[in-house]
């Protein structure tokens, strides 16, 4: 499991990752969790705000692009975001 620090905004997080969070964090979205092996499933898209550490079983190269904007992976101090190959770049 890899552990990302939300950074730069709110993450939302959809039901397809398997995620390792902390009591608290369990605690105050219960209603929206299913614990299975591993972890915890979303039954229903959740946020979390800046700040927040999260687990989540998906390299940061497989995180999909808007998810990847809002973290970085702890323990890298790397910004996960991806930016498109020709992202700045003109075509002749």
């Amino acid at each position: 499991m890899r552990m990302y620090k939300v950074e730069g905004g709110v993450a939302h997080i959809g039901t397809d990752m398997l995620l390792e969070l902390s009591p608290q964090q369990v605690a105050a979205r219960e209603h929206l969790l299913e614990e299975v092996e591993g972890g915890y499933r979303a039954k229903a898209p959740i946020q979390f705000k800046s700040g927040e550490v999260i687990g989540i079983d998906c390299p940061p190269e497989h995180l999909p692009r808007p998810l990847a904007v809002n973290l970085v992976s702890e323990g890298d101090d790397v910004t996960v975001s991806r930016k498109p190959k020709n992202v700045g770049k003109r075509r002749s």
